[in-house]
């Protein structure tokens, strides 16, 4: 599998990302015997003190976590489109959508649902997720820290997950 890596600095529609072009992942209610599940795991550190917007149409939109989506579609609506998806998500959108906490968001092709983790956003910090499918299993078990804190959430869904295969 190819990794695209782009950096950019800190400006007005500026994007960074670490992505992986092919499928690792065989997530979900897979039918071959020993196949299917994953376990994601990504500390991650967010320099800036700001990351709210405003003034119309700025903010920032954040993502962490495995998708069939690209890293530039996963971020560019403050509702991803329709994929396969668990991802770590954080929107400050101003006029829009504005998180105040982490939300985990959980697609299954058709819907997707975002879940309050309870743990609050908190810029200038650095944090540790973490995403875990069994092997056929459809119950996606998630974790978020935030390392400089010492606060955490977890929990579990069985609401729109991931397609076998996709990711």
């Amino acid at each position: 599998a190819a990794v695209t890596t782009l950096a950019t600095t800190a400006s007005a529609g500026a994007t960074a990302y670490l992505q992986v072009t092919a499928a690792l992942f065989n997530a979900g209610l897979s039918t071959s015997v020993n196949k299917g599940g994953l376990h994601f795991r990504q500390r991650f550190y967010l320099p800036d003190t700001i990351y709210d917007g405003a003034a119309a149409s700025t903010g920032s939109r954040i993502a962490v976590g495995v998708s069939s989506l690209a890293t530039n579609v996963l971020t560019s609506a403050d509702t991803p489109a329709v994929s396969s998806s668990a991802v770590f998500r954080r929107v400050h959108n101003f006029g829009g959508l504005t998180h105040t906490n982490w939300q985990f968001f959980v697609a299954g092709g058709t819907t997707g649902t975002h879940i309050d983790t309870g743990l609050a956003f908190a810029p200038a910090c650095q944090y540790f997720a973490q995403i875990f499918i069994a092997p056929r299993s459809n119950v996606v078990n998630w974790q978020i820290e935030n390392e400089t804190t010492g606060k955490s959430a977890s929990g579990s869904t069985q609401i729109d997950t991931p397609l076998a295969g996709v990711l």
